[in-house]
């Protein structure tokens, strides 16, 4: 980014999405330059957040975009403007169901098995196949189809080339090496728990305690607090979440030692 702090120019889009999770604009009263943007379905009845970005006939679809190419239109200047304003507004104004709706998708992470969330075509990509998927014969921006997009950026015809038996292991490694959601929970909790007890027990080793629990926690909540939830944006946190539950674990090991040997003394 060149002139403004970010990592992306497209904050107010997405911010935007999220909001049309729960926003109301009989209380939010919006005017009429932004009302334009309220999603025409009730709260319950609600679309996946990245729905409202990328799919035509959607109240950010109907904006007109500044930029020179179908691609940009969708993040143009104008929209982000509009679409952040009107994300601010309903999150000022509905505090409680913002937070309410965060805390939702947040726990979909330690769900006990993975969803198709926001739907299936986002989630099978994720998985290895054999045979592999073909590249899907449609348009997803005007201008060129996907097979098209795929020959341009791989300057040849984008086709998958197994090789046997290592395809075969891995799809059969994914369906059996994994780390469920509730588990995911647990190290969390580890890594929170050992956080707030390495002071007592632990003094050395609290820095890194927080500095890693503080990036996992971080990776794990920005997603559904400024966009939606996706299974994809969970995988950066494993970088982090193992190794501050391990840390949090030897914080709470050497507490239980603590206790344990403190306990046995008074009785004798």
């Amino acid at each position: 980014m060149h002139g403004r702090a970010g990592i992306v120019g497209s904050d107010g889009v997405f911010l935007y999405s999220r909001t049309t999770s729960f926003v109301d604009c009989a209380r939010t009263h919006p005017p009429a330059d932004l009302a334009v943007l309220c999603p025409w379905e009730p709260p319950e009845a609600r679309q996946p957040p990245s729905n409202y970005i990328w799919h035509a006939g959607t109240p950010l679809d109907g904006i007109p975009g500044e930029a020179p190419s179908p691609a940009g239109q969708v993040f143009s200047p104008a929209k982000e403007s509009l679409a952040g304003r009107f994300a601010r507004r309903a999150i000022v104004t509905q505090p409680l169901d913002y937070a309410g709706i965060v805390i939702r998708d947040f726990s979909r992470t330690f769900g006990p098995r993975l969803t198709d969330y926001p739907n299936a075509g986002m989630v099978r990509p994720f998985l290895f196949h054999v045979p592999p998927d073909p590249v899907p014969d449609r348009t997803y921006i005007p201008g060129g189809s996907a097979s098209e997009d795929v020959h341009t950026y791989e300057h040849g015809d984008g086709t998958h080339r197994l090789r046997q038996p290592f395809a075969s292991w891995l799809e059969g490694y994914q369906l059996r090496v994994a780390i469920p959601g509730p588990v995911l929970g647990l190290l969390l909790l580890g890594a929170v728990l050992g956080t707030g007890l390495a002071g007592r027990y632990r003094p050395h080793l609290r820095a890194p305690l927080v500095l890693t629990t503080a990036v996992a926690v971080t990776l794990l909540v920005v997603p559904p607090a400024t966009a939606g939830f996706d299974h994809r944006y969970v995988l950066p946190a494993l970088a982090f979440l193992p190794v501050a539950a391990t840390l949090g674990c030897r914080v709470l090991a050497t507490g239980v030692t603590r206790l344990t040997a403190g306990r046995a003394r008074a009785i004798s």
